[in-house]
């Protein structure tokens, strides 16, 4: 396999897993694909021969990005990897955290229940997309101060978690699809510039994000029934407000876009 060089990014995803096995194979000498004999075809009719069909993806997907962290770890780890992970398991490989020049990372969709102590490690971190899984407690993103953009959409969060506000750099923050019944508790960065907090379950606006002053983007569509009080107009900086399937009234939109003049409103 070629060496990573400095400044390229590597991207790996279930959907390329051709291209890397064919990367994979060259490495052993062989310049084609080989398919896998062993993997038992699929009939109609018989779902124990299609659950191994997908076991077998299942151990090449996690053996091919295994292989391309060894790659990454002994070439340095080049400061602009960008590192995709779907591993279809619920932990994450320890190798993983030992990538210290890692600015780019994405694991959703891997099924983790939690984020572990030692995502600190990876401090240059920008961008962190931990969207899809089933973490309740993200506090561990709170040491990653580099962070720019920080997606943990559809997961069990029900709170954020303290010290929070200390992302100084957060530009991009996405908290949809959790649950905010009961409100988010703590501050949020006041970096923020754009904030998502779609399907939500939210009743109210939150005073954490009427406290965000450089706010330009906001979404908290699909809150059905939310309650818009007129304090929003503290977002003076607002560009942008998407209010589609909330319920509101058309007269209560009216009264938005006067409270609002400078912001473009998306409603139904």
């Amino acid at each position: 396999m070629n060496n990573i060089a400095p400044g390229r990014h590597v991207l790996i995803t279930i959907q390329w897993l051709v291209l890397a096995a064919a990367l994979c194979n060259a490495s052993c000498g062989s310049n084609e694909v080989k398919a896998t004999s062993d993997v038992p075809a699929p009939s109609t009719g018989h779902f124990d021969s299609l659950e191994r069909v997908r076991e077998a993806r299942r151990k090449k997907s996690d053996s091919l990005q295994l292989a391309w962290l060894d790659e990454a770890y002994a070439n340095q780890k080049s400061k602009d990897s960008y590192g995709i992970f779907q591993f279809l398991h619920d932990t994450l490989p320890a190798k993983l955290f030992e990538l210290h020049q890692l600015r780019h990372l994405s694991i959703n969709q891997t099924y983790i229940r939690e984020l572990p102590p030692a995502i600190c490690n990876l401090k240059e971190l920008v961008t962190l997309d931990i969207a899809s899984n089933k973490i309740s407690d993200f506090s561990h993103v709170t040491c990653l101060r580099n962070l720019v953009e920080l997606k943990v959409w559809r997961n069990k969060i029900t709170a954020l978690p303290p010290n929070l506000d200390k992302l100084s750099q957060l530009n991009t923050f996405d908290l949809s699809m959790n649950d905010f019944s009961k409100g988010l508790s703590n501050k949020l960065p006041p970096s923020v510039v754009e904030l998502y907090l779609r399907e939500c379950d939210l009743k109210e606006l939150p005073m954490e994000v009427l406290a965000l002053e450089n706010l330009r983007m906001l979404d908290i569509s699909r809150n059905h029934g939310i309650v818009i009080n007129d304090n929003i107009q503290k977002l003076k900086n607002l560009q942008r407000l998407r209010i589609t399937q909330t319920e509101l009234s058309y007269s209560r939109i009216v009264q938005l876009k006067q409270l609002l003049p400078d912001c473009y409103i998306e409603h139904d």
